[in-house]
């Protein structure tokens, strides 16, 4: 047996190997100043527990659950720059000006915590960002998300989605050709269905109302305006790209 690693049995599942070495949980504690990015952190999480101005740069994490209790911890000012992540879910947490620069963040979900002016960049894929839990309220309770003041400018999305309800006019966002926000998205997509039965190429037709109906859950669950990028269509689709930004700009 490695010395790093110790076995518990389990009645359904046989023997699970445990992580012993980078596993940290904290609890109820106040955290001040503390600089975490020399521990050799693989798995965190925390409950109901404050960070102030701790540093977290530069960690290769396998998985984080901010917030994991029932009640809320908290980060203000906290440095999570260069850190690597491929499962960051964000439950009762929340995050008040801390920095996260030259990130790559794979699955990153805020279903109950709050943002608030925070900094992004770097490469951030499977994105979901929510105003409230949604369906999984039955889990976190009835709760409005603070998202607001947050600057995304220099991120490289892929496969984002604000749900809910975010106001986008609280946020910065990256600009470019391959990103898009659409005001009053419901009514635009409305306004796009309705006129697509007037286009005579049927190959056409189907790639906008596809590309449509992929965008009309989150309008559908009460995001009034909707931030579109590129990369988050299916690789299928995305030669398709210039064809619906075209046709949506008849529509906004």
């Amino acid at each position: 047996m490695n010395n790093n690693e110790y076995y518990a049995r389990v009645r359904s599942k046989g023997f699970v190997k445990l992580p012993k070495d980078g596993h940290l949980v904290v609890k109820s504690t106040n955290i001040r100043d503390h600089d975490y990015t020399n521990e050799g952190l693989k798995y965190f999480s925390s409950d109901n527990s404050k960070f102030l101005n701790c540093k977290f740069n530069g960690i290769n994490f396998d998985e984080i659950g901010f917030g994991v209790g029932k009640k809320v911890s908290e980060y203000t000012q906290c440095n999570f720059d260069n850190i690597q992540v491929k499962n960051l879910n964000i439950g009762r947490a929340r995050f008040i000006n801390c920095s996260f620069l030259d990130v790559k963040l794979k699955e990153f979900k805020l279903i109950a915590g709050d943002l608030i002016g925070c900094r992004f960049s770097g490469q951030m894929e499977n994105v979901q960002i929510n105003a409230k839990p949604g369906k999984l309220a039955y889990i976190y309770g009835e709760r409005l998300n603070i998202v607001r003041q947050n600057d995304f400018t220099g991120v490289e999305f892929s496969d984002v989605e604000f749900r809910y309800g975010v106001d986008l006019a609280m946020q910065q966002f990256p600009q470019g050709p391959d990103y898009l926000i659409i005001p009053d998205a419901g009514n635009v997509f409305l306004a796009m269905e309705r006129g697509i039965e007037s286009i005579e190429d049927a190959e056409s037709r189907h790639t906008l109302l596809t590309i449509i109906a992929s965008m009309r859950r989150a309008t559908d669950e009460g995001q009034k305006d909707y931030f579109f990028s590129k990369h988050g269509l299916p690789k299928s689709l995305q030669s398709d790209y210039e064809l619906f930004h075209r046709y949506l700009l008849r529509h906004i």
